[in-house]
């Protein structure tokens, strides 16, 4: 058996694995095989060819790992058994759980320590290139999604929020105020009105170009 999980950065992509270890215990758990794979100057068609020949695994996706390629049949998801789908609908959240692991290198699976705590007396400022690369690779997952339906391939498809019951003290993001820890989070209805307006999850339409623009008119 073969599955894999795609998602944008953020989503808890690593949780909705962790749960599917569980119920296939057999399966070998590849994890970050593509954001590694990527960093040794591997392409997308060759590390999704060469798990062709393998079996019982699950693979994680995420989406800003296929930026480099056009073509999500790069990906080669004919190959598996079953594909799982997460979206997270807080796309302002979701910029701001990006911006804060990349500054803090606190990331899922952590639990807050004293120092962590320290961390949380910081302020944070969230910034533009961040919220475009998240649209860029909300974008790509977009694509990857309407590839999957056009093809006709079986999908499971789960919200973020499936998973607000795990334990705070596993998950640290839960612990998180991002209102009283980023700056400029005032700007957090004008960014997802202008997000919303681009993007769809349910029609897989976009316009990043149109995004970026009136997004220069906020930041």
């Amino acid at each position: 058996m073969k599955i894999v999980v795609i998602g944008v950065a953020r989503s808890r992509t690593t949780v909705l694995i962790e749960k599917l270890r569980i119920a296939y215990p057999h399966l070998n758990c590849l994890y970050e095989y593509y954001t590694h794979g990527l960093k040794t100057n591997n392409s997308i068609i060759n590390l999704s060819q060469s798990l062709v020949t393998k079996n019982n695994f699950i693979v994680k996706i995420l989406s800003h790992n296929g930026l480099s390629s056009t073509n999500p049949q790069d990906f080669c998801l004919e190959q598996y058994d079953q594909l799982f789908l997460i979206e997270r609908p807080d796309f302002f959240n979701q910029c701001c759980s990006l911006e804060f692991s990349g500054a803090t290198n606190i990331w899922h699976r952590r639990r807050l320590s004293d120092s962590h705590e320290k961390i949380l007396l910081q302020k944070f400022l969230l910034k533009k290139d961040i919220i475009l690369f998240q649209a860029q690779s909300v974008a790509k997952y977009l694509e990857i999604k309407k590839y999957i339906i056009d093809n006709k391939l079986n999908y499971f498809l789960h919200d973020y929020n499936d998973f607000e019951s795990v334990p705070k003290t596993i998950i640290a993001e839960n612990n998180l105020n991002y209102s009283k820890i980023f700056k400029n989070y005032h700007l957090k209805n004008d960014v997802e009105n202008l997000f919303f307006k681009y993007f769809s999850y349910s029609t897989c339409e976009y316009n990043s170009l149109a995004f970026n623009e009136d997004l220069n008119k906020i930041f």
